[in-house]
């Protein structure tokens, strides 16, 4: 007999894909978890001259910081071994154009920059994972992304 689910709906886990330049075409990875953050690079308080009382407010250049932490698997074809997942676990190369796409939280999904600062944990008795931070420029195309990491490279 198939559940029946009643009361609110929420959204539980984290799924999507996950795309760089180095990352190897058969990796097989799982995100543990995300943290989003919401940002404008530049506030301004617009004042009254003559008061001097904030009278608005000036933001510019949207971005949304994404940090998603990443457990690696032997990838689908074998062996399914440790030195196969940590093949599959390389550091991308910055700055790079990073593809995020199919997670239910669409503030997450787009066109990101590495630009460096990733991490792995590793430890004797626990899983190796990277933590990968991101940046997405709300306001940029695919090709202005590119053209910023072309660019910067």
């Amino acid at each position: 007999m198939a559940n029946k689910l009643t009361g609110r709906a929420r959204v539980h886990g984290l799924a999507g894909a996950l795309t760089y330049t180095s990352f190897p075409a058969n990796a097989f990875w799982m995100p543990q978890g995300a943290t989003l953050t919401h940002e404008f690079q530049s506030t301004t308080d617009l004042k009254d001259p003559v008061t001097g009382e904030v009278i608005g407010l000036a933001l510019g250049c949207e971005t949304r910081t994404l940090s998603i932490e990443i457990l690696f698997t032997s990838d689908a074809d074998g062996p399914h071994t440790a030195a196969n997942a940590a093949a599959g676990m390389p550091l991308p190369t910055a700055p790079c154009k990073v593809t995020l796409s199919a997670f239910a939280d669409t503030n997450m999904n787009g066109f990101a920059i590495y630009k460096g600062g990733a991490s792995k944990t590793v430890s004797p008795d626990g899983d190796a994972k990277m933590t990968l931070p991101l940046t997405i420029y709300v306001a940029l195309s695919e090709a202005q992304v590119d053209a910023l990491v072309a660019a910067v490279t």
